[in-house]
């Protein structure tokens, strides 16, 4: 990242937190507000803070998985044939680019939606990037059909990554769904004439190495890789897509207690070998799919007859970089979440609130995108400050109208925040500067705040 700018952001963001519970009091939310009183952040509490993502097993996770997607595509640039694949794949596509940047837009989005699998979609999204860019696109336009993408199936989610808003508003998934599904076509389509308008072809002075997708070429046969990619993806669907919750399909679950109850006399088989940890197709997450991305890329090694360890490293350190950055920025939702202040901000905002109406709601707006700004992912955004919003308005409408409000604005604030862990990650890796991002983007955000805000009113009318 040019001059570390995002970390410095980062940094700065980090400081002035830690000055601010100087003189703005801790908050709690319990049915009514209660003022906890100054509890001013010192020096070493402040650098425990700073360290504190990187010894919590939550984040640990992202950490291992993102590495472990580092790994698996060390793995795949040394074999030669996945080069000769991707350059081959890239050559036809070229032929119909605006087509495919569509359809691949399409894809990434609606898996996004519907799966809710935020960054662990990051496991496939090194090849499409190195496709996009032998098309002969710049780096802004693959970010945009990639992460950009995800980020419009996270602002328009409607049966994915949705359980914890969905939980705190007792909604169903269904609640809302046509609202959401209105949202998701019209914001997708601003998206897309979007990103055609500015998408270019990449210039002589761009430079970006890409590395994931290496530099040897190879005429063996790359059937057997693209086999275990295709395995590593249909796992990756069937484990982490929130089967019972979110379509009420328990096939798996029931599968999984029937298979680890099988035993030979006292001894559970599967139960035994598999371990107690084992869980479910559908309860799978960072560690489940570290897991498969090393066992594949061992096995992609083991064929192709690559160094393992050397192009392991290698793989580790393209992306070691974006993947400390990120975790890095949980420290930002470690500080808010124990400092209380935005609930104590809240406050000054909702107490002389009492009707959800067009006002209170664009206030409301303003509060979830700072909010969503700190607290960084989703489901934190509805345990720690949601249920103050829902609390306040009290009309039988609200939860309808909080719920696609709250999903909207987070994933609309991830466009440009510099603590979301999509840009984070995506700018860092493709080695974007943040200003050439908010310079290229910031009019897209404009028109998708509109279309947000119009469909709130909306809701209010109708509702």
């Amino acid at each position: 990242m040019k001059k570390n700018k995002l970390f410095k952001i980062l940094a700065i963001t980090m400081v002035v937190i830690a000055l601010l519970t100087w003189f703005i009091p801790a908050g709690n939310y319990s049915g009514e507000f209660i003022d906890g009183g100054l509890q001013r952040l010192g020096f070493i509490d402040f650098c425990q803070y700073l360290i504190l993502p990187f010894f919590q097993s939550m984040f640990i996770e992202v950490l291992l998985f993102l590495l472990s997607v580092g790994a698996f595509y060390g793995i795949l640039s040394k074999t030669g044939v996945y080069k000769s694949s991707i350059e081959k794949i890239a050559k036809k596509f070229k032929k119909k680019g605006t087509l495919v940047l569509i359809i691949i837009a399409a894809l990434m989005a609606i898996l996004s939606s519907v799966g809710g699998y935020g960054l662990l979609l990051f496991a496939f999204i090194p090849m499409i990037i190195s496709i996009i860019l032998l098309m002969g696109y710049d780096k802004i336009t693959a970010f945009l059909i990639t992460f950009g993408s995800m980020l419009i199936g996270i602002m328009c989610a409607t049966f994915g990554g949705v359980e914890a808003t969905l939980s705190v508003l007792n909604l169903t998934y269904t609640s809302q769904i046509f609202f959401k599904l209105g949202l998701f076509v019209v914001s997708f389509v601003i998206f897309i004439l979007f990103t055609l308008k500015i998408s270019k072809k990449k210039s002589k002075e761009e430079k970006f190495e890409d590395k994931f997708l290496g530099n040897e070429t190879s005429k063996k046969k790359p059937c057997a890789l693209w086999i275990i990619y295709t395995l590593v993806f249909i796992l990756f669907v069937l484990g982490c897509t929130k089967w019972s919750e979110s379509f009420g399909i328990d096939i798996f679950s029931k599968f999984h207690e029937w298979l680890m109850a099988i035993s030979i006399k006292d001894f559970n088989i599967f139960n035994n070998i598999l371990g107690n940890s084992t869980v479910a197709f559908g309860n799978w997450s960072y560690f489940q799919m570290s897991v498969v991305l090393i066992v594949a890329a061992l096995i992609i090694a083991a064929i192709y007859k690559v160094k393992t360890f050397e192009a392991i490293l290698d793989g580790i350190k393209t992306i070691v970089k974006p993947a400390l950055l990120v975790i890095f920025s949980y420290g930002i939702l470690i500080l808010i979440v124990n400092s209380g202040m935005f609930t104590t901000l809240m406050s000054y905002v909702l107490t002389p609130l009492k009707k959800l109406n067009i006002l209170s709601a664009l206030l409301s707006v303003v509060i979830n995108i700072i909010g969503s700004f700190l607290h960084i992912e989703l489901p934190y955004v509805a345990n720690f400050y949601l249920p103050y919003l829902a609390g306040t308005f009290t009309e039988s409408y609200a939860p309808a109208i909080l719920n696609v409000m709250t999903q909207a604005t987070y994933g609309l604030t991830m466009f440009i925040a510099p603590t979301s862990l999509f840009l984070l990650l995506g700018l860092s890796y493709l080695e974007i500067s943040y200003c050439e991002w908010l310079k290229k983007i910031w009019k897209l955000i404009v028109a998708l705040l509109l279309v947000i805000i119009i469909l709130i009113i909306i809701m209010l009318l109708v509702l």
